[in-house]
C-alpha cells in the first residue's frame, strides 16, 4: 500500500496516457445530495480511461451496485451500504471505520475511481472525523476532489459545505467543481457558482468547473436503465425502445438526441482526466 498522503509513482501505459509521473490517481466524487449525477461521472470517467488503455478500478459504496451491473465486476468492486447496513453501524459507530478501512485498501493502490452514494458520502466525513481519514489520505496529494452539484438549493448548499471541507482539510487535493444540469443550465462564470467556489476560500480560483449538459432526449431514462455502456447507448436501434412503448419515430429522435448529448457531454467529462494528467488531449 501506498504511504498515506503520497501521490502514487506508478507510470500508465495506456495508448492515450501521458508516461510521466501522474499527478492524480484517485478521485473521489462529494455531495451528501442524493439523486444529483454523482454516478453517472464516474460512469464517465471508466469509459474514458478504458478507451484510453488506463488500467483502473472504479470502487462502488452504494445500496444497489449499478455500475457494477453496467460496467462488470471486473472492473468495479462494490461495497453494499444497505438499509440494514446503515442501522447496524448507527448501532455501533466503529462499523464505520471497518467499512472505510476496506475501501481504503483498494482505493490507494492505483488509478481508482470512487463513487459514493449519499449516505456513502455522509459516512465518508464521519470516518474522516475520527481521524482515520487524515491519517491515510494525509493532506490530498494524487487525489482529486469532484464536487457535484445541480442548480437546485440543497444541492448547492451541500456542495458549498463539501467544498469547504475539502479545501480545508485537503490542502493538495485537486478541486473540480462538477455541474449537472438537470434543473437547468448554469453557464460557468454564473454568479451562484462564484459565491460557491467562495466556499475554498483562498483556494477559490484553483476550483476548476466543468459544466455537463443536461440529456433531452424523452426516452434517456429508460435507456440509461438498460444497463449498457454510455458509449452504446447511441447505437441503439430505434426498435430497441418499442418495447417499452415508443413508437418508432420517437425512438429514432431519442437515440440521435442521446448522440448529440453524448458528443457534447464526453469531451467535458475527460476534461476532468487531462487536468489529472492520466490522458492526453486529442488532437
Amino acid at each position: 500500500m501506498s504511504q498515506p498522503g503520497m501521490a502514487e509513482k506508478t507510470k500508465v501505459t495506456g495508448k492515450g496516457a501521458p508516461s510521466a509521473a501522474l499527478a492524480i490517481q484517485r478521485f473521489i466524487v462529494i455531495n451528501d445530495k442524493g439523486g444529483i449525477g454523482k454516478t453517472i461521472i464516474i460512469h464517465g470517467l471508466s469509459l474514458e480511461l478504458t478507451s484510453a488503455g488506463v488500467d483502473h478500478l472504479v470502487i462502488e459504496a452504494e445500496s444497489d451496485p449499478r455500475l457494477q451491473r453496467v460496467l462488470g465486476k471486473d472492473r468495479v468492486i462494490f461495497h453494499a451500504l444497505s438499509e440494514d447496513s446503515l442501522r447496524d453501524i448507527r448501532r455501533n459507530p466503529d462499523l464505520v471505520a471497518e467499512y472505510w478501512d476496506a475501501i481504503m485498501e483498494e482505493f490507494m493502490e492505483a488509478v481508482r475511481l470512487l463513487d459514493m452514494g449519499a449516505n456513502a458520502s455522509k459516512l465518508f466525513w464521519n470516518w474522516w472525523d475520527s481521524g482515520s481519514g487524515r491519517l491515510i489520505l494525509g493532506d490530498g496529494t494524487g487525489t482529486g476532489v469532484l464536487i457535484v452539484t445541480t442548480y437546485e438549493v440543497e444541492a448547492m448548499r451541500l456542495a458549498r459545505e463539501a467544498l469547504r471541507r475539502a479545501a480545508e482539510e485537503m490542502p493538495n487535493a485537486r478541486l473540480f467543481l462538477v455541474v449537472n444540469e438537470h434543473q437547468g443550465t448554469l453557464p460557468a462564470t454564473h454568479s451562484a457558482l462564484d459565491n460557491l467556489c467562495a466556499a475554498a476560500g483562498d483556494r477559490a480560483g484553483e476550483v476548476e468547473r466543468i459544466i455537463l449538459p443536461r440529456c433531452a432526449a424523452p426516452a434517456w431514462p429508460v435507456m440509461f436503465g438498460m444497463g449498457k455502456p454510455l458509449n452504446e447507448l447511441a447505437t441503439l436501434r430505434p426498435q430497441d425502445l418499442q418495447p417499452h412503448g415508443y413508437r418508432l419515430g420517437a425512438a429514432a429522435r431519442s437515440v440521435a438526441d442521446v448522440g448529440e448529448w453524448l458528443a457534447e457531454w464526453r469531451p467535458r467529462i475527460r476534461r476532468i482526466l487531462i487536468s489529472a494528467g492520466l490522458v492526453r488531449a486529442q488532437g
